[in-house]
């Protein structure tokens, strides 16, 4: 009907403009469009068909090259693109690939010659993967290759080769990863040993700075004297002490609060340069210090451990000691990062690496 002629239209103009955009790719929102118009039902992939082919036709060769591009996505998608393709095949030849000596591709050159470079790529993959099934591209394939001698990609020998190639690159990465492996089991309990010392140094360091309001060390330092009233003792009266005990609205109206529901927030500086004084500094220059070995070294070391734990191909009974070591180092690493986040919060930073003095460079000379 009037709906189904609107719609060829809208496809005709579509296919037209995608075709001749001067491109060596389709433009990617026209052939999504086209894709879509596709997969409505099966007429309108018998009019992508009719419209490719009469582009392929075309007297330019950069529309050919386009219309041929096009071809290839809906062959690969369309059984029944394949069924119409396979009837119109020696034609397709002809008109992509020039097949037929008294009919060559048109001008302009360069695209003739990217237009027959891509249809032998085209016919190549097509058979590796339909020519099983559509004999017709098989024996094609044959004929340009064996009778007419068209040099195709060899796409099959360019996938096994690069196959060939990702093995050699695994093999050498393996190889390298049971080198470092075989170092890591004889040198890893005493690293792990010196990593967790210096992040129990560091540990400490953070309790000193910021005391647990829960431990008994925090709770000796803020108990009241025996002359300071406690909370209690506000609102029960002192021990001792004749005075009535003191209501929370006698409270508020002694200090003009106006109201007794209010929410404190208190906020701590967690700042290197709020924290320190006289009596931390040596606390905080340690800090520094165990944070330049843990960025420099320890944090490294972890990281280089979990990827080749993560990575190497284990076989046999390492593996068992594989996923120990694992477990350990990921401990490590949630440990380390935790040590770095609170040094970054607190503004602490790791020490300079020390620069060996002239004087001493020039007396080991």
């Amino acid at each position: 009907g009037d709906l189904a002629l609107k719609e060829r239209q809208k496809l005709r103009e579509i296919i037209f403009q995608t075709t001749r955009t001067g491109e060596n790719t389709l433009d990617p929102e026209s052939l999504k469009e086209i894709k879509s118009f596709a997969r409505r039902e099966d007429s309108h992939v018998q009019t992508c068909f009719e419209l490719v082919m009469t582009q392929l036709g075309d007297k330019h060769s950069q529309v050919r090259l386009l219309a041929l591009l096009l071809a290839d996505e809906l062959f690969m998608r369309s059984k029944l693109f394949r069924e119409l393709m396979v009837k119109e095949f020696a034609t397709f030849m002809e008109l992509a690939v020039g097949s037929n000596h008294t009919k060559p591709l048109p001008p302009p050159a360069f695209a003739a010659k990217l237009t027959r470079e891509k249809a032998l790529e085209c016919i190549e993959r097509w058979d590796l993967k339909f020519g099983a099934i559509y004999t017709q591209i098989s024996s094609a394939h044959d004929y340009l290759k064996n009778s007419r001698r068209m040099t195709f990609p060899d796409l099959e020998g360019r996938r096994l080769a690069e196959e060939q190639r990702a093995r050699a690159r695994e093999d050498n990465t393996q190889r390298i990863l049971k080198i470092r492996f075989d170092k890591m089991k004889t040198d890893i309990n005493t690293a792990i040993n010196e990593i967790e010392d210096n992040l129990l140094q560091m540990d400490e360091g953070f309790k000193i700075l910021f005391p647990d309001p829960d431990s008994s060390t925090y709770a000796s330092n803020t108990s009241t004297t025996d002359d300071e009233d406690t909370l209690d003792d506000i609102f029960d009266g002192v021990d001792g002490d004749d005075r009535d005990p003191v209501t929370m609205p006698e409270i508020v109206q002694e200090f003009g609060l106006g109201s007794n529901t209010y929410e404190l927030t208190v906020t701590v500086e967690t700042d290197a340069s709020t924290v320190k004084d006289d009596t931390n500094t040596a606390v905080i220059d340690a800090l520094r210090d165990d944070l330049r070995v843990l960025v420099r070294s320890h944090a490294p070391l972890v990281k280089e451990w979990y990827n080749v734990l993560l990575k190497y191909n284990v076989e046999g009974d390492d593996k068992v000691l594989q996923a120990s070591l694992l477990r350990q180092v990921v401990e490590l690493q949630t440990r380390t990062t935790s040590a770095l986040t609170k040094c970054k919060e607190l503004g602490i930073t790791a020490t300079p690496q020390p620069v060996p003095s002239s004087s001493s460079s020039s007396s080991s000379s």
